[in-house]
């Protein structure tokens, strides 16, 4: 995509139609407690009978075509999100939006921006990439959610081990150190799987 017509301004942005509600998927249940996610990981506020919006974040590891082990797990509110993303650096936050419009598919994300496709279609390859799920190692899921419905829109998406390592050189060492405390302080996990997604941003920001 040309760089020339990148929005520097979030009042560039056109205006969103309304996403689509379906049921959450098994693919965004926890694997810890065996089914949907009820709280915040950070401030613990419930999640679905409150009728909050908020992130579920999933980093996996395939094993081969029939296995896969959860990296790292999380639900965070819209509220906990916006704090966390105000600790990133402004030079980050520029990096990683100016990343997201040159590289990927313009097609791919008009179609997300209209709400077209389902959401195992959107999130069956690399939203930079165009890479499908089962033919990378390491990858992570995100999704928008509101109480006990997952928004289909620009959410739900994946992202390539790859792509997120060309994003990581992007972040300013203050930004990495934000994301790395915030793994060590709320998220746990085997430590050689822990150590594949050190320094790799997280995608809620």
């Amino acid at each position: 995509m040309n760089d020339e017509n990148f929005p520097e301004n979030e009042s560039d942005d056109f205006k969103l139609p309304q996403p689509q509600e379906v049921d959450i998927p098994a693919d965004f249940h926890s694997y810890s407690e065996e089914g949907p996610f009820h709280q915040c990981q950070v401030c613990e506020k419930e999640l679905l009978h409150s009728n909050e919006d908020y992130f579920i974040e999933k980093a996996m590891k395939r094993v081969n075509s029939t296995t896969e082990y959860v990296v790292y797990e999380y639900a965070l509110c819209t509220s906990c999100a916006e704090t966390l993303q105000e600790k990133m650096s402004e030079e980050s936050r520029l990096a990683i939006k100016r990343y997201m419009w040159m590289q990927a598919n313009p097609m791919m994300l008009q179609q997300r921006m209209e709400g077209n496709g389902d959401w195992k279609e959107k999130a069956g390859s690399c939203l930079i990439k165009g890479t499908p799920k089962e033919e990378v190692g390491e990858y992570t899921l995100c999704g928008y959610f509101r109480g006990n419905k997952l928004l289909v829109r620009e959410f739900p998406y994946m992202i390539s081990f790859e792509a997120m390592d060309e994003i990581s050189e992007l972040l300013s060492e203050e930004t990495k150190d934000e994301m790395d405390d915030f793994k060590n302080t709320y998220l746990g996990g085997p430590p050689e799987l822990e150590e594949l997604f050190k320094g790799k941003p997280l995608l809620v920001l």
